[in-house]
């Protein structure tokens, strides 16, 4: 698991030929909105907005599955199923790297939390 998945991500897209391709399989950023208007949103909801926002950068993105649930097997036991599967498709067009930066900081930002656990 990555500490930083968005900062590798856009480390990745930096080295990306003007014209190439980046192929990210079981890719997870977790978002957060910071106004309290919008806090019924879940971190998917804010990643599929992520992903439009940047989709004229030529990043594409697919989203399968669903939440990871618990399942009882017993009434003492069970276990975790589901979860998502994604996977992000970035490519290259023609736009340089810093205009790419400027994108996406111009929709999000770290925000210094570190999430305790991640399956």
């Amino acid at each position: 698991h990555l500490a930083d998945p968005l900062g590798t991500l856009m480390q990745l897209r930096q080295v990306l030929a003007p014209e190439g391709v980046l192929l990210v399989n079981g890719a997870y950023i977790h978002f957060e909105h910071p106004k309290h208007d919008l806090e019924d949103q879940n971190t998917m909801d804010l990643f599929g907005l992520f992903c439009q926002q940047l989709a004229e950068h030529g990043l594409q993105c697919s989203v399968d599955g669903g939440p990871v649930q618990w399942i009882a097997t017993s009434e003492d036991d069970g276990e975790y199923q589901g979860g998502y599967d994604i996977s992000l498709r970035w490519q290259g067009n023609g736009e340089s790297w810093r205009e790419v930066e400027e994108a996406v900081m111009k929709i999000c930002r770290f925000s210094g939390k570190v999430l305790d656990k991640v399956w």
